[in-house]
């Protein structure tokens, strides 16, 4: 890990963890020499303990992000996440998961998804890493996928679709 820590000795690569539960992405990015500048989640329980689990001085925690895009001004969480080196979004995933026998209604998890890429224009992240099960692809038929790759690529992004399988890493 010096590698990384060299890395970023200069300047530290900034990430914001939208959907951040606990904080696995702020500890990993963390452990690897990134400054976490925001992070937000719905649940009130998981900000609880991402705050005990992470020193948290230098990031801004925001709640639910379908409220937070809304808002404006200094303080706001496009303002604090402007020109972000990384976005991370691990949206809840249960909406598409193989064990939901309603995959293909639309969910609460899609209009997440689409509050998070709402982020894009206004903060204008370098990367953005969109984290979900496989179903996501094919949720919706298809469709919710699709008009999230459209709608980042109608904003400058380009889209990279990856399936690994993480129980390989234990």
């Amino acid at each position: 890990s010096s590698f990384s820590a060299q890395l970023f000795e200069e300047s530290p690569l900034t990430v914001a963890d939208l959907c951040c539960g606990i904080g696995s992405i702020t500890e990993a990015a963390q452990l690897h020499g990134a400054k976490v500048i925001a992070a937000a989640d719905k649940d009130s329980l998981a900000l609880l303990q991402y705050e005990h689990r992470h020193d948290s001085a230098d990031t801004v925690l925001f709640g639910d992000i379908s409220l937070a895009v809304d808002q404006t001004g200094v303080g706001s969480i496009c303002q604090v996440m402007q020109d972000v080196d990384v976005c991370v979004a691990g949206t809840p995933c249960s909406d598409f998961s193989t064990l939901n026998l309603n995959s293909d209604r639309k969910c609460k998890s899609a209009s997440l998804l689409m509050s998070v890429l709402s982020i894009l224009p206004r903060s204008r992240p370098k990367v953005f890493v969109l984290e979900n099960v496989t179903q996501l692809c094919t949720a919706q038929q298809g469709t919710l996928f699709q008009k999230s790759a459209d709608y980042a690529h109608q904003h400058g992004y380009s889209h990279e679709c990856h399936v690994d399988n993480l129980s390989r890493y234990g």
